[in-house]
């Protein structure tokens, strides 16, 4: 691992650049999230499914996820999100030392640099995707506000195989680390017929069913990681549960043409 850090290339676009007022708004979401707040009860929790647009749009639907780290304790995320500007083979593990976000400096695990050294045909380094991609730098900060601190894994996911991808995750996955997949579902149908697919989506992640999923027919931009994530909670026998859901009409964009955000938490039984 190298002495660099990544800085935030997102701010003041997707999410604002000033760290108060960054600071201010995800507390402002996670208030009006708390009234829907799930109670896990005695199952613990082991991953999340989270949107990744700018905050206008899916901030309400992240917060619904983000607010159940509030109550827990984890010391290292990893997280994966889909190449949207530059495509990658296998998963980009990072060099640099430290993710930069306005909220801080968040520092990276050793376990991504163990990945590449043992499965080096599906982790590797892709330098370019990993600075342009937005996927997963616009979760961070909700982590950061809600977690405190914690060590990154940030895994930027092409075409790989998803269940080697999970074998190779599964071992490292305990008590202390959170898996989180950062993913948007439907893009540009109308709101009717995207709340329609959506919900075939996120029914068909409830019951694992990967092979509806499997003909990502514009159901989900990081199906790749929901697949890697279902082949885990398969193996692990974590269960999925439904936090939130809304698209972009039903915050701040019109109907003709919305995306759709879903917000999941995947439980073991306590």
């Amino acid at each position: 691992m190298s002495s660099s850090i990544r800085s935030p290339r997102w701010a003041g676009s997707f999410y604002p650049e000033n760290p108060d007022s960054l600071r201010l708004l995800i507390q402002d979401l996670h208030k009006q999230a708390t009234g829907d707040k799930i109670d896990l009860g005695s199952a613990k929790l082991r991953a999340l499914i989270l949107p990744h647009a700018g905050y206008v749009y899916s901030g309400p639907t992240a917060a619904h996820g983000t607010i159940l780290l509030q109550d827990q304790h984890f010391k290292t995320v990893i997280l994966m999100g889909p190449a949207h500007h530059v495509g990658v083979a296998g998963s980009a593990v990072s060099r640099a030392a430290t993710y930069r976000t306005p909220l801080g400096d968040i520092p990276l695990s050793p376990l991504g640099g163990e990945l590449q050294g043992s499965h080096p045909d599906l982790f590797q380094e892709n330098i370019s995707s990993e600075q342009a991609e937005h996927s997963l730098e616009v979760i961070l900060p909700f982590l950061q506000e809600s977690l405190g601190d914690f060590t990154l894994v940030p895994l930027v996911v092409g075409q790989t195989s998803t269940e080697r991808t999970a074998q190779a995750l599964a071992p490292l996955i305990d008590d202390d680390v959170l898996v989180v997949i950062s993913s948007d579902l439907s893009h540009f149908l109308d709101y009717d017929s995207a709340v329609h697919k959506d919900r075939q989506t996120l029914n068909a992640i409830l019951d694992g069913d990967m092979a509806s999923l499997q003909d990502n027919d514009n159901k989900a931009c990081g199906m790749v990681g929901i697949e890697i994530l279902l082949h885990l909670a398969a193996m692990k026998n974590w269960q999925a549960r439904l936090l939130h859901y809304a698209n972009s009409g039903d915050t701040a964009g019109d109907r003709d043409r919305v995306v759709g955000y879903g917000a999941m938490a995947f439980t073991e039984a306590g």
